[in-house]
């Protein structure tokens, strides 16, 4: 699945990120027909799983960062 925007946003737009995302052919079948069973749109379903996996990435980038942080705090 790809998108592919037949104009051009408007430069200096704020609120307007570009994201081209291709899935194999699995992934996109499932994400197609969970959009559909529940009513939702497929770039909104994806934007929602980009989220929720950003927020897991930041809070274990977090606690890596924490933890290296405490060993130099440690170390003679």
């Amino acid at each position: 699945m790809t998108g592919k925007r037949g104009y051009s946003p408007r430069v200096g737009s704020t609120n307007t990120v570009l994201l081209s995302v291709r899935l194999p052919q699995g992934a996109a079948q499932l994400i197609t027909t969970y959009a559909s069973l529940t009513g939702q749109s497929r770039n909104g379903l994806i934007i929602g799983l980009l989220e929720v996996g950003l927020v897991a990435y930041l809070k274990a980038e977090n606690a890596f960062l924490e933890a290296i942080h405490s060993l130099k705090l440690t170390a003679p």
